[in-house]
């Protein structure tokens, strides 16, 4: 009998019918509370961090104390801050009967670390953090049936996206705002009223970080040619001449800024549709070079010194700190802060005096500031985030001042040593301000900040939802407002609806008076989407550049940008204030290729020396890698003459020597900051693989060298070629020119007739057989499978890193320590194949390492050790290293080129007669002679 009851009951209530969908109702309320939940899975994790950590000194006790922000925890609404009997869940109804807020609990754990020894963590609560209504915190996310709704006192249509503020309804408006990092050029009257020489005439960019926050960078041109950098430090805008800021960015050379500035244009393609350049950029690029020269500042360091000495008052908490550690702080906090490496900072930089020049000369039209295309929506929570931002670091910044004034107060009793005082002292400054100063925000709609926090207004951000209707109450959702500056302006080019704006919005719902054409509303079709995933987005389209024809120039020398400059069209490609690529439609995209494989690491600056010095080092450097690569070869096989009966034991100890020297060499590269945390929490299942391939690898390679004669070694490792083609095809997809095809095929038939010349006594594998050249082979073969995953890895973390390049001793410590696993795990197995039971590896291993350093009684037939094999480990070590290098500052073909062209070498000096080799053979077949010639 209840299920009839229940049945009837929902009949009586057809509004609460199972057959109700408010699905499209809540696409319209959906950008409000994915921005809120935005903020809390990423927001606040990314804000905390980009919180500079303050210093306290103590010159009394020469004891210093760091203090920073770490995790914050943000929980739901609950009544245990009213009763202390009570825990129970607080709902938004119960909070408009009793005017309260709805809010919850936020805490922060902030670390303090005294000189170098382990961080102390402590939690803080910073007070009652308000909650939007059906976001990830609020109790009623969990109620998304209707009827669940009613149970909780609220409509069965309540779609959230407000806060309860004392009983009362509040929303945050959107606000319309610069598109971010995307250089606009403007033409204003105002910008002649900045100081005398300036002109109309601007390029205005709005940089914004990953936390949301943002600065606007100016660049205004002069009318003596030159241009001038402007940008806001705590509500004052401070302009720099632009060539101090281009040589402070990167360490290069008047040449190489001139040559940039003037790529973009060519006397040969001057009438060429679409050219932008005309004669007079060199001109200008001439004056802003002579303004340096004025000032007496030549050189990189020299800029950096200018900038901190007349930054050092306003940069705050870099007070006692040196100029050049000011300027970078200058540099890195407010110049293209969307951006993590200078030279792309400098390539940007270049970009926009480009578009100011081209816009001086006509030759394209400023940007239209007015149109949907060039504008953006602040969203609630990207709001939020960047004025708890600035709350967080000024309370930071005041528990500095007060921990320094109770250092300096000798008469109080204060040590700075003890966490209780320093405590004590933090408490004077409450945590629980700043959830109040973000309430107040909500109640008011004022921002109370002393950087503006690069808006145009500081009023009217939030306003009170009315429900005189429903239409009324969603239409608060749905409105976009342009900003109470433009209500002033006589001009009524701001409140005009451009043809762009079609389908996004409403033609016609816009308040007739004052805020006429600024307050506008979304289509119903129109979203505003929260993007978690710009790094991945911009990884997946550099891919796409350079797949469709691009060379990736981003995070390179300065004179990257200059290399096209005889190019009549070429097309500058721009991802989210980054240049990301040039793409020109008269080269082959295998030249270009070709010219991207000469790129540096993005984490390190292009070397310093002249091009000549450096083709001097890379000769060194490849004469070296030949010398090594020779000496590794002939000493791979007399290694193998003392250690023939034990080629495992060889295995093993150079297998975990390349652990210990690569693992000492990242840990000195992660102290240095080369390697970074990131690279080190990369997935282990591709190292893995990698140590499992290579160990087998080394043990067929060991075993079948161990029978082979010295010059068919290097001959048949040549098969490495074949396989990592063969690979590469399979499993990357990659596609090769026939003349490297070909090539391969002649690799492959050498290789074929010098195992086939086996059936003559006289030849080289006489007496051989075909068993030991096939492990040979196969030896490759699992090497080669190797290096494809290592390929495939540094593709993946080129993602997973955010545009970054893996170190590549991460890729080799990790696959050597694996490889170390594996050929230990191996040795049961392989002791049983050699005829050795597994009860007596231990005495087998014992005899290997007395044969190795040749102590004892038996050690027949271990002539020449320990010498022999301790020379091949540290050659072999350092060859490896050699080629590690010469790729460094080279390229991948220039270090297989110097490693092939030792194997020439290598088979003559391995057929003339050697200390503890039989005797050589002096005679090459005909065979074994073609094979020379091909390769």
């Amino acid at each position: 009998m209840e299920a009839p009851r229940n049945e009837n009951r929902w009949q009586l209530r057809p509004h609460l019918s199972k057959e109700k969908n408010y699905e499209a109702l809540r696409e319209l309320f959906k950008h409000h509370i994915e921005s809120f939940d935005y903020m809390v899975e990423y927001g606040l994790d990314t804000m905390l961090q980009n919180i500079k950590p303050i210093e306290v000194f103590d010159s009394f006790s020469k004891l210093k104390l760091r203090i920073w922000f770490g995790k914050p925890e943000l929980y739901p609404p609950q009544k245990e801050r009213f009763s202390r009997t009570m825990a129970d869940a607080l709902y938004p109804f119960e909070c408009r009967q009793a005017k309260l807020t709805y809010a919850g609990k936020i805490l922060v754990d902030i670390y303090f670390q005294y000189a170098d020894g382990a961080p102390i963590r402590e939690k803080f609560n910073f007070g009652q953090f308000p909650i939007m209504l059906k976001s990830k915190l609020c109790h009623l996310k969990a109620a998304g049936d209707p009827k669940k709704l009613v149970l909780y006192k609220e409509d069965p249509s309540e779609m959230g996206g407000y806060f309860i503020l004392n009983g009362l309804e509040r929303v945050i408006r959107l606000l319309i705002l610069p598109k971010r990092n995307y250089p606009m050029s403007m033409v204003r009257n105002s910008f002649r009223d900045k100081r005398e020489g300036y002109t109309d005439k601007a390029v205005a960019i709005r940089s914004v970080r990953q936390d949301q926050s943002a600065v606007t960078i100016k660049l205004y041109y002069l009318n003596n040619g030159s241009a001038r950098l402007g940008f806001w430090i705590q509500g004052r805008e401070y302009l720099l001449p632009v060539g101090i800021i281009l040589k402070a960015l990167a360490d290069t050379t008047d040449h190489e800024i001139y040559v940039s500035l003037t790529c973009c244009y060519n006397e040969l393609y001057d009438r060429v549709k679409g050219c932008v350049g005309t004669q007079l950029i060199g001109e200008r690029a001439k004056i802003i070079l002579d303004e340096l020269q004025n000032l007496s500042l030549f050189t990189h360091v020299q800029c950096l010194q200018h900038i901190g000495e007349h930054f050092r008052p306003a940069m705050a908490g870099l007070e006692n700190e040196s100029y050049s550690t000011v300027a970078e702080a200058v540099l890195r906090d407010y110049i293209f802060v969307h951006l993590d490496n200078n030279h792309d900072k400098f390539n940007l930089l270049i970009f926009m005096l480009q578009k100011l020049f081209s816009l001086i000369d006509q030759t394209s039209v400023p940007d239209n500031p007015d149109s949907l295309q060039n504008q953006e929506v602040l969203l609630p929570g990207h709001l939020i985030t960047i004025y708890l931002k600035e709350k967080l670091q000024d309370w930071l910044l005041k528990v500095k001042r007060l921990l320094q004034d109770e250092i300096d107060n000798r008469t109080k009793k204060f040590e700075l040593s003890s966490l209780a005082d320093v405590k004590k002292v933090i408490d004077k400054n409450s945590p629980r301000h700043i959830s109040a100063a973000v309430e107040n925000l909500l109640k008011t709609g004022r921002l109370v900040t002393q950087s503006g926090l690069d808006l145009q207004q500081r009023a009217g951000m939030t306003v009170q939802a009315d429900r005189l209707n429903f239409l009324r109450f969603i239409s608060h959702f749905r409105a976009v407002h342009r900003g109470a500056s433009f209500a002033g302006l006589r001009t009524t080019s701001v409140r005009k609806l451009l043809p762009e704006s079609w389908g996004f919005l409403c033609p016609v719902h816009t308040p007739d008076g004052e805020p006429c054409g600024l307050l506008n509303h979304m289509t119903s079709s129109c979203r505003a989407p929260i993007s978690s995933s710009a790094p991945k987005a911009y990884s997946s389209l550099r891919t796409q550049i350079i797949t469709n024809g691009s060379t990736q120039i981003s995070l390179k020398t300065p004179l990257k940008l200059s290399l096209f400059a005889n190019s009549p069209r070429k097309q500058l490609k721009i991802y989210s204030g980054k240049i990301s690529g040039v793409q020109l439609q008269h080269l082959r995209l295998s030249t270009i290729r070709a010219l991207g494989d000469h790129d540096y690491a993005p984490d390190e600056p292009p070397p310093s020396n002249s091009n000549g010095n450096k083709k001097l080092f890379v000769i060194a450097c490849s004469t070296v890698t030949v010398a090594l690569a020779i000496a590794n070869r002939v000493l791979y096989k007399l290694a193998l003459v003392p250690l023939k009966e034990y080629p495992f034991f060889l295995a093993q100890l150079t297998t975990f020597g390349y652990v210990a020297i690569y693992f000492s060499v990242l840990y000195t590269r992660y102290n240095s900051g080369i390697a970074t945390d990131e690279m080190l929490a990369l997935p282990k299942s591709p190292f893995i693989i990698i140590g499992f391939l290579e160990a087998l690898g080394v043990v067929s390679g060991m075993y079948s060298g161990a029978m082979l004669p010295g010059p068919a070694i290097p001959i048949l490792g040549q098969t490495f070629l074949v396989w990592q083609l063969v690979f590469s095809i399979l499993l990357l997809g990659r596609s090769y020119s026939m003349n490297r095809l070909a090539g391969c095929f002649l690799v492959a038939a050498g290789v074929v007739l010098a195992v086939a010349s086996g059936s003559d006594s006289d030849q080289m594998l006489s007496g051989v057989g075909i068993f030991w050249p096939a492990m040979m082979i196969a030896s490759s073969a699992f090497q080669a499978v190797a290096s494809i995953v290592k390929e495939s890895v540094f593709l993946d973390a080129t993602t997973r890193l955010k545009g970054k390049l893996l170190d590549i001793f991460v890729v080799n410590s990790y696959g050597s320590g694996f490889q170390a696993l594996f050929v230990l795990l191996f040795l049961p197995l392989l002791s049983n194949l050699k005829g050795i039971p597994l009860t007596e590896l231990p005495s087998f291993l014992k005899s290997g390492a007395a044969c190795f350093f040749n102590v004892g009684t038996n050690t027949t037939g271990c002539d020449g050790a320990p010498i022999l094999p301790l020379l091949y480990i540290i050659v072999n070590i350092a060859f490896n290293i050699s080629v590690l290098n010469l790729l460094k500052y080279s390229s991948a073909v220039v270090s297989s080129l110097a490693v092939m062209s030792s194997v020439p070498i290598s088979i003559y000096v391995l057929s003339l007669p050697l200390p503890y080799l039989p005797e050589a053979r002096l005679r090459f077949c005909n065979m074994d002679l073609l094979y020379l010639r091909i390769i």
